[in-house]
């Protein structure tokens, strides 16, 4: 019983990074032929400066939901669920607040001088903070109550949606500004899936 419960998971989690790596394979020589070297490296740059707003959603979370997940009844929680939330929405949103103050001080040390290129950017650094408050919150909950396919599907949806993005914007714009709106945007779509889900289990 627990050889099939281990079994059926780690099939159903690995399938997401399998599909992952394939779709990579598959979309890398589509977009090398409509993006310069050039665009590939703002894009990781932009990538590269999302790194500071990680720090505000992943506080621990594992730590916290791990210890105590067990010892709780369901109303605690779903109350726990909730308060991560909060605290991770609170956290988020007062380093963004830091972070716009200083904003050319802290990410021209990040970017360089590439960081001109990338500034007019920087309103998606912002909104891509809302995409990350929820992903440790999900997975983990996902993990501990086995809703592996569950979180597979989303995983998919989001490889499949993202990948399509940016083919499409690759070949119909050449434009690496709009790839990178366009994968903020799946990354918002996303999250407002794991947001509801998140909300439904709080039952708030």
């Amino acid at each position: 019983m627990i050889k099939n419960l281990i079994t059926k998971n780690f099939l159903i989690y690995s399938l997401p990074n399998a599909l992952s790596r394939l779709v990579n394979f598959i979309v890398l020589p589509i977009t090398t032929a409509y993006l310069t070297l050039a665009d590939f490296g703002y894009i990781a740059i932009f990538q590269l400066c999302v790194i500071p707003f990680r720090v505000a959603t992943e506080f621990g979370v594992g730590y916290i939901i791990n210890s105590n997940w067990f010892n709780f009844d369901l109303k605690q929680r779903r109350e726990l669920i909730f308060s991560i939330l909060i605290v991770g929405l609170i956290l988020s949103f007062f380093l963004g607040f830091i972070l716009w103050i200083f904003l050319d001080s802290i990410f021209s040390i990040i970017a360089g001088d590439s960081w001109s290129v990338i500034r007019p950017l920087s309103l998606y650094l912002f909104i891509h903070i809302v995409t990350l408050i929820p992903n440790p919150i999900f997975d983990l909950w996902a993990i501990i109550e086995q809703k592996a396919i569950l979180n597979s599907i989303i995983r998919v949806i989001e490889i499949i949606f993202n990948s399509l993005t940016i083919v499409l914007l690759a070949i119909y714009t050449q434009d690496f500004e709009l790839i990178i709106i366009g994968t903020v945007a799946v990354g918002f779509f996303i999250s407002i899936i794991k947001y509801y889900f998140i909300i439904k289990i709080s039952d708030y």
